[in-house]
């Protein structure tokens, strides 16, 4: 069986938006205590990013392609804690207030 779009495995399973982002993304693999990154490794997935190999910017070279990758993580990692801190963590502390009044009214 063939996929039917970048996001459907060989099996026809669902891979989703990030594909390998777990195997090629230097954040994600285990802390080496290097604090460098790995030979083949990438700040940031192109698979969600593909203007990284955009032939403007590999025309650049290595150097501005890293450097566009990691100003992308950067964005992302800012978005998600502001949306953890404006949305995420006032909703769990409106369910686990919630959840510790049943608790005290049931007890």
């Amino acid at each position: 069986m063939t996929p039917k779009d970048k996001y459907t495995n060989a099996d026809g399973s669902y891979r989703g938006i990030f594909g390998d982002w777990d195997r090629i993304a230097w954040i994600r693999q285990p802390y080496s205590g290097q604090g460098d990154l790995k030979p083949g490794k990438e700040f940031f997935s192109t698979s969600v990013f593909p203007a990284a190999d955009h032939p403007l910017v590999l025309a650049r070279g290595p150097e501005t392609r890293s450097a566009l990758l990691t100003k992308r993580l950067f964005r992302d990692a800012r978005f998600t804690a502001l949306l953890e801190r404006a949305i995420v963590n006032p909703v769990v502390l409106i369910y686990t207030d919630e959840a510790a009044t049943r608790r005290n009214r049931m007890a």
